[in-house]
C-alpha cells in the first residue's frame, strides 16, 4: 500500500501557486512585446515584464529559503515508477529553480548593459549592474530569449510528469502541493490574463507601425572606424575615451543611448583668452545606438530624426564664458533636422601637459538639456511627454590631444 504523502505547509504551497500565474503572464508578455512596433503599449509591456520578473525572483528566493529551513515532506513512491524518473525529476526541479532565478538576473543585466533603468512598479530604481555594453547586451538578449523557451519546455515537462504520476502510476505526489480552490483560480486567472494580453496586442488593438526609413542608412552614411581624428588647431580627438550620450525618461524609468560617431570639425581653446575659443561638433545621426535594432530603425524615420534628409546634428559655439572650478559655459546653437535652437552647455574643461609624450591633453565633461518637441522629434503618442519625457539630457565626455 502506498503511503499517503504529507503536504507542504500552506505558506510554501501559496508561494508555489502564486508563482504560476506570474510565470504565465511574464512569458506571454515576453512573447508579444519584442515584436510590437515602438509604442506606449510596447514600453508598458516591457515594464510589466521586468516588474513580474523581479517578483518571481523574490518569490523563488523566499521559497528556497523556506525549503532549506524545512525539508520536503516524506513520500514513498508508488510501485512501477522507473528509477531514472526520479533522476529526471531532480534535474527538472533543479532546472526550474535555476531558470526562475537566472532569467530575471539576465534580464536585469540586459537592461543595465543597454543603458535602460529598471524601476520597479515605476517607484523603486534598481541599481545598474554594469555599464553600457552594446555587444554584451545583444548576447544577453539572446540568452534571455532562449532561456525563456527552455523554461517553457521544462514547465510543460513538469506538468506532464505530474499528470503521468497521478493518472498512470497512481502515485499521489500531487497531494504534497495540491492547490486550494483559491490558487486554482489564480492559475486560471493568470492564463486568462496572459492570453488576453496576447490577443489584445496582436488582434484586438495592435499598435500602428511607425514609419521607417526608406533605405538602409548604413549604406548611405558609413560610420567612421578611426580611433582618432584630426581637427582644427592640431587637436586630435581620442575616440576610445570620448563619448556623446543622451538620456530620457520612458514610462518613468531612465533610458540611455549614445551616438557612436561624431566629428569635432573645429576646436580652439585658450585658458588665457576663453573669449577667443570656439568649437563645432557634427554628430552622425545614423550612429545612434539604444540597444534595440527595431527602436533604432524607428528613430531614423521622418517623425523622429529624419536621418535620410538630415544626416547630421551640429552644435557650434564661439566664446567660452569662464565660471568657477574650471567650468565654462558655451552659449551656442544646436541644429537638428534643420531646426536651429540656442543651447547653453556647461563643460568642465581640464588641460594637462604630458611632457614625457610631448602632448597636451584636453578633457571636456558636462551636460545640457533640450526639449525634443522643439526639434519635432517624436510622432503620434510620442509627440507629447506622457510616454517619453520631452526633456532629453545630453551627456558629453570628450578627450582631445595636441602635439606640442
Amino acid at each position: 500500500m502506498v503511503e499517503t504523502p504529507k503536504q507542504y505547509p500552506g505558506v510554501v504551497r501559496g508561494f508555489h501557486w502564486v508563482t504560476v500565474p506570474c510565470v504565465i503572464v511574464v512569458f506571454c508578455l515576453g512573447l508579444v512585446m519584442t515584436g510590437l512596433p515602438l509604442s506606449s503599449l510596447k514600453l508598458t509591456f516591457f515594464s510589466w515584464h521586468k516588474w513580474l520578473g523581479v517578483v518571481i525572483f523574490g518569490l523563488v528566493c523566499v521559497r528556497l529559503f523556506w525549503r532549506l529551513m524545512l525539508p520536503a515532506p516524506s513520500h514513498a513512491p508508488a510501485d512501477g515508477v522507473p528509477a531514472f524518473i526520479h533522476v529526471l525529476s531532480r534535474l527538472g526541479h533543479g532546472g526550474l529553480y535555476g531558470l526562475l532565478l537566472l532569467l530575471p538576473l539576465v534580464g536585469w543585466l540586459r537592461s543595465s548593459t543597454a543603458g535602460i533603468e529598471v524601476k520597479l512598479f515605476g517607484v523603486v530604481s534598481l541599481p545598474q549592474l554594469m555599464g553600457v555594453n552594446e555587444g554584451l547586451s545583444n548576447q544577453l538578449a539572446l540568452v534571455h530569449g532562449w532561456g525563456g523557451w527552455l523554461l517553457l519546455l521544462l514547465l510543460i515537462g513538469h506538468v506532464g510528469a505530474v499528470i503521468v504520476h497521478h493518472r498512470v502510476w497512481q502515485d499521489p505526489v500531487l497531494d504534497k502541493m495540491r492547490p486550494s480552490g483559491f490558487f486554482v483560480g489564480l492559475g486560471v486567472m493568470g492564463a486568462l490574463i496572459g492570453g488576453g494580453l496576447v490577443l489584445y496586442a496582436t488582434v484586438i488593438s495592435p499598435p500602428p507601425a511607425l514609419q521607417k526609413p526608406a533605405e538602409p542608412l548604413a549604406q548611405t552614411l558609413p560610420r567612421q572606424k578611426t580611433v582618432a581624428a584630426p581637427i582644427g588647431e592640431g587637436w586630435v580627438v581620442d575616440r576610445a575615451l570620448s563619448k556623446i550620450e543622451f538620456a530620457a525618461l520612458q514610462t518613468g524609468a531612465e533610458s540611455r543611448g549614445r551616438f557612436k560617431d561624431f566629428e569635432i570639425e573645429a576646436l580652439r581653446f585658450s585658458q588665457q583668452s576663453p573669449n577667443d575659443s570656439e568649437v563645432r561638433v557634427a554628430i552622425d545621426i545614423a550612429s545612434l545606438a539604444v540597444g534595440n535594432q527595431l527602436v533604432e530603425q524607428t528613430l531614423m524615420s521622418s517623425g523622429w530624426f529624419a536621418a535620410s534628409q538630415h544626416p547630421k546634428a551640429v552644435f557650434a559655439a564661439k566664446g567660452f564664458l569662464p565660471l568657477e572650478g574650471g567650468v565654462y559655459q558655451l552659449n551656442g546653437v544646436l541644429t537638428i533636422k534643420g531646426i536651429a535652437k540656442p543651447l547653453s552647455l556647461k563643460l568642465k574643461i581640464e588641460e594637462k601637459e604630458e611632457k614625457q609624450r610631448g602632448q597636451r591633453r584636453l578633457q571636456a565633461v558636462g551636460e545640457a538639456s533640450i526639449r525634443r518637441s522643439a526639434y519635432q522629434i517624436g510622432e503620434g503618442e510620442f509627440a507629447g511627454g506622457d510616454v517619453l519625457a520631452d526633456e532629453v539630457r545630453i551627456l558629453i565626455d570628450v578627450t582631445a590631444i595636441k602635439a606640442q
